[in-house]
């Protein structure tokens, strides 16, 4: 039961990742408008959270399948659990946070970078988990 509840914090945790990349990228306009801040400060600084973002939490991840998952049997099942809970953030933050102003909708080509990313994101999860799992069986002396 442990490795289910283990299994699915880290899937949470992918899932959070992609979703505010997304989001991130996706309300940019949102964003400018609310902080009353240029489309041209607010570009590079979603730029740089966005990196900050992947790094921080491909290092959280590391660090979590280092120190807490053992049991490696399971843990490429990430590889499609982080779908349910990437869906259900977008769904909430959707509904919390309707699109009021049609100047803030994203553009298409945002559209496409968001797909592209979801449909490549399975493999950067298969990567990380492979990595942690071997660093994690490394016995340091």
């Amino acid at each position: 039961m442990r490795t289910i509840w283990k299994l699915n914090m880290i899937s949470i945790l992918y899932a959070v990742i992609i979703f505010l990349e997304i989001e991130l990228l996706g309300n940019m306009f949102r964003i400018a408008r609310i902080t009353e801040m240029s489309i041209e400060i607010v570009r590079p600084s979603i730029l740089i959270m966005g990196i900050g973002l992947f790094l921080v939490g491909t290092i959280l991840i590391f660090v979590l399948l280092k120190r807490k998952f053992n049991d490696t049997r399971f843990i490429h099942f990430t590889c499609l659990l982080w779908i349910p809970y990437f869906i259900l953030f977008v769904f909430l933050f959707s509904a919390i946070y309707p699109i009021s102003d049609p100047g803030e909708l994203p553009s298409d080509a945002g559209g496409l970078i968001a797909i592209a990313g979801v449909i490549v994101y399975p493999l950067y999860i298969f990567i990380v988990n492979i990595v942690g799992i071997s660093s994690s069986g490394e016995k340091t002396a």
